[in-house]
């Protein structure tokens, strides 16, 4: 991956660590959803309104008041491991790494799914400059995740976040693709295809990313997106500015074999 300026690292952290999978009708995560609130609905139907006003809650950004509900579900249901990893993601969101991982981390010991390694990896790279080891902690466990359900939605999202949070670039792109495929018109693979663009150096494909599926994101995610894409395209990286001297250089040669070529024709007209 190439080496990106420090604010759009942090832009992206601020995007990713503001935002939670949104389980919209129709989307790839209804059907995860759906399971979680049959088996909540099996071993204890009187929290299933908790359960319901939270998710409504963290789907429109409201992570304080969905923390609040969520764990009013873990205390009806203390096994309940779903309860634990939505606590996670929001507090994640609210930039309480630290706690968040110790929720992941509860969730994990009630239950090693790929959805609670995948949360897991999430809240270890979306805490504040995370060190090497919480990098390769959460690399472990999103692969592993990845074994079993190469294909899901939510987990190679997370995949995408650990690969950028590492700088691996080959990673990024290939669950961007896959992405592409298995849920292309959603939030995250709109969000991370724009990430993609201007780590590539394409600020006109990010922008054309956002304006096709600015629909996608809340106003306020669509307006920091388009301050991020601004910031990274006025600030030329070592590589645009090498392209851009390539380019003179080029233009100059030509004008040099040009000025040569008219300086031989006209030496030549003279000896005649």
């Amino acid at each position: 991956m190439h080496r990106r300026p420090s604010f759009l690292l942090l832009a992206s952290a601020m995007l990713l660590g503001s935002r939670t999978a949104r389980a919209t009708p129709n989307s790839p995560y209804a059907a995860v959803d759906a399971r979680a609130r049959a088996e909540l609905d099996g071993i204890a139907p009187t929290a299933v309104p908790s359960w319901d006003a939270a998710n409504a809650a963290r789907d429109e950004g409201r992570y304080d008041e969905a923390t609040t509900a969520y764990r009013a579900v873990a205390a009806t249901a203390p096994k309940f491991d779903h309860a634990h990893r939505r606590v996670c993601s929001c507090l994640s969101a609210l930039r309480r790494s630290d706690e968040a991982i110790l929720e992941c981390r509860t969730a994990m010991a009630l239950r090693e799914s790929p959805e609670n390694e995948a949360a897991l990896a999430a809240a270890l790279v979306d805490a504040p400059s995370p060190p090497p080891s919480a990098q390769a902690e959460a690399n472990g466990l999103v692969l592993h995740a990845q074994k079993t359900q190469p294909d899901d939605p939510a987990i190679t999202s997370i995949a995408a976040r650990v690969a950028l949070a590492r700088g691996d670039g080959a990673s990024f792109d290939r669950n961007v693709a896959t992405l592409h495929r298995i849920a292309p018109d959603t939030e995250d693979t709109a969000f991370f295809t724009i990430v993609q663009d201007l780590n590539h150096e394409d600020g006109d494909g990010a922008r054309a990313e956002l304006a096709a599926h600015r629909g996608l994101f809340r106003t306020e995610r669509a307006a920091a997106l388009d301050v991020m894409i601004d910031d990274v395209t006025s600030h030329p990286t070592a590589g645009r500015i090498a392209w851009r001297v390539a380019r003179v250089v080029v233009v100059l040669v030509g004008l040099l074999l040009l000025v040569a070529a008219v300086l031989r024709r006209r030496k030549t007209k003279l000896a005649a």
